[in-house]
């Protein structure tokens, strides 16, 4: 049976003087009418809820070792993007707990077309997990680390080299910071 209470202006009206908010513990419940509507209540959940990745508390910013600002941002989530398009559209990969970029306070030398480069480096981070207690590196396909590698290195300006974690949980974390 679902329970219905109070509608947000009846629960203004009782007040918590401590506060002055509603005091959830004194809001009544509304008599039940003919009128009333009950929605059934799924048993399954949608999937693209139920099977969303967990992102971190900090947001992005967890995710870019060293100093924040808005250019590392920037190439932080166009590498994301990346991945995640690569990733989660692909049903082969429906064991991946969580996938994400990283990017990493280093510079490395690179060739670009017929010049030198000094850019950013990508990490990226692919484990499978059954609770998050402990996790392990997804052996995905090498066509698709390369297809990832070659999508990242030229479509996100400011990186030149992408490299693989492939460190287990423990001794490491699934986050890298």
């Amino acid at each position: 049976m679902l329970r219905q209470y109070t509608t947000r202006k009846q629960e203004c009206q009782i007040t918590d003087e401590r506060c002055n908010r509603p005091a959830r513990h004194v809001v009544q419940k509304r008599p039940e009418s003919a009128n009333t509507t009950r929605m059934p209540i799924s048993p399954t959940p949608h999937t693209s809820i139920v099977g969303r990745q967990p992102f971190p508390g900090p947001g992005l910013a967890g995710r870019i070792v060293g100093e924040v600002t808005e250019e590392r941002v920037r190439v932080l989530q166009e590498a994301d993007s990346i991945i995640r398009q690569e990733i989660e559209h692909n049903p082969s990969f429906k064991d991946v707990w969580q996938s994400f970029a990283v990017l990493i306070p280093v510079k490395t030398v690179g060739v670009m077309g017929d010049e030198r480069t000094y850019a950013n480096v990508i990490g990226l981070r692919i484990v499978e997990s059954e609770d998050a207690m402990t996790a392990d590196w997804a052996r995905i396909p090498y066509e698709v680390l390369d297809r990832l590698s070659r999508r990242i290195i030229n479509e996100v300006p400011g990186v030149n080299r992408v490299v693989y974690d492939i460190s287990s949980k423990p001794p490491s974390t699934i986050e890298w910071e």
